[in-house]
C-alpha cells in the first residue's frame, strides 16, 4: 500500500492497481491551519475511487469532485447526504450506509458508523492483502475492528477524538501502523505530538507515522 497525505483529513491510497482518493476538502487549496505551498484544485490527480465520507466542506470540496469525475470518471463512493448533493450535479455515485459495503474490482469497501454532527460514515478498505480502516470524523465510541494501517481523528473541539480517546480508540484496533489526521483547521489547537505521547502512556506496539503535507510512504 502506498499511502500519501494532503491536508487535515485528505489521503490518497495506492491499494493493488487502483488510486483512492479520500475526503478532499477546502484546506487542500488554502484558508488551513499552517502556512503550506497550498494545491490547486486540478493538481490531484485522477483517481480510480473516490470516498467522501460527510458534507463538511473541510472533506468535501464539490468543485473538485466534479473536476475529477469528468476527467477520469472514478467510483465515487459518498454516505446519503453527499449523494444527494452529487444526484443534483449528475454525478454516477454509490451511497453506503453504515454496516453496507461494495466491490470495486479487487478491492472490498465497507461503511462504518460515525458519531459526528452530521451524518457520516468511515470506510474500511481491504484488497485481499491489507486493510486500512479510515475513521472519517468521528468521538470515541468502543470498536472491534481490525485494520493493517489506520487513519484517526484527533482534533478534538467536541467533534471528533481527542489525543487521548484516538490512543484509546487505536490500542482496540490493533494496527500495525495508525496515521492520525485531522488537526489542520484554523480551529484546531492540538498537534500530531499529543497524540504520540497519548500513545506512549498506552504502551503501544503500534507504529506511528506523523505524516507531513504531500509525504508518501509504502506501508
Amino acid at each position: 500500500m502506498k499511502i500519501t497525505k494532503y491536508v487535515h483529513s485528505t489521503f490518497e491510497l495506492e491499494m493493488g492497481d487502483k488510486r483512492i482518493l479520500i475526503d478532499p476538502g477546502k484546506y487542500n487549496f488554502g484558508g488551513g491551519r499552517f502556512d503550506l505551498d497550498y494545491l490547486k484544485k486540478e493538481d490531484l490527480n485522477d483517481a480510480d475511487i473516490i470516498l467522501l465520507s460527510h458534507s463538511h466542506g473541510d472533506h468535501y470540496d464539490a468543485d473538485v469532485i466534479t473536476n475529477l469525475y469528468e476527467k477520469s470518471n472514478p467510483v465515487i463512493i459518498s454516505n446519503e447526504e453527499v449523494g444527494k448533493d452529487l444526484q443534483e450535479r449528475n454525478i454516477e455515485h454509490i451511497v453506503l450506509k453504515p454496516g453496507e459495503k461494495t466491490e470495486v474490482d479487487n478491492i472490498s469497501v465497507g461503511a462504518t458508523y460515525c458519531d459526528h454532527k452530521v451524518p457520516c460514515v468511515g470506510f474500511l478498505l481491504n484488497d485481499g492483502n491489507q486493510t486500512a480502516y479510515f475513521v472519517a470524523d468521528s468521538l470515541y465510541k468502543e470498536s472491534n475492528q481490525k485494520a493493517d494501517v489506520l487513519f484517526v481523528p484527533i482534533g478534538n473541539r467536541d467533534v471528533v477524538m481527542s489525543p487521548t480517546d484516538a490512543a484509546k480508540f487505536t490500542s482496540e484496533i490493533e494496527p500495525n501502523l495508525v496515521i492520525p489526521m485531522h488537526y489542520e483547521s484554523p480551529k484546531d489547537q492540538t498537534m500530531p505530538v499529543d497524540f504520540e505521547i497519548a500513545m506512549q502512556k498506552i504502551r503501544s506496539n503500534t507504529e506511528i507515522k506523523s505524516m507531513e503535507y504531500k509525504e508518501t510512504i509504502n506501508f
